[in-house]
Parts: C-alpha cells; sequence; structure tokens
C-alpha cells in the first residue's frame, strides 16, 4: 500500500475525532461542499419603555 487515503476515508477519520461539524468544515475546506452563507448582522432596538417583553404579555387581554 502507498500509505494514500480517500477523501471518504479522510472525511470518516474526521467525523471520528471531531463529529459532523468537523466533517462539514473539512469537506467545506476540500470544496466538496459549498460555502455556507450567513446572513448579515440584524440591527435590534430596545422594547418600547426600555424593558424586555415577552411575546405572551405584548398580546392583548381578552374581552
Amino acid at each position: 500500500m502507498d500509505g494514500r487515503i480517500s477523501r471518504r476515508q479522510l472525511l470518516h477519520a474526521v467525523g471520528a475525532a471531531g463529529g459532523a461539524a468537523a466533517v462539514h468544515a473539512a469537506a467545506t475546506a476540500l470544496g466538496l461542499l459549498p460555502p455556507v452563507a450567513r446572513a448579515g448582522q440584524i440591527a435590534l432596538r430596545p422594547a418600547e419603555g426600555g424593558r424586555a417583553t415577552s411575546s405572551s404579555s405584548a398580546r392583548a387581554s381578552p374581552g
């Protein structure tokens, strides 16, 4: 044997050592997967009144 391993064997070994995220990163680095598209940062502003509200308290009361 000449000491070479296939991409499949390499990714299998990476997965055994580092898990699915490591396989995904390695496959992306090798050009086997397209880069992940990431959304830009969202500009958030404080809620009115300067305090956080939950979706349940923001609802109108029935009746």
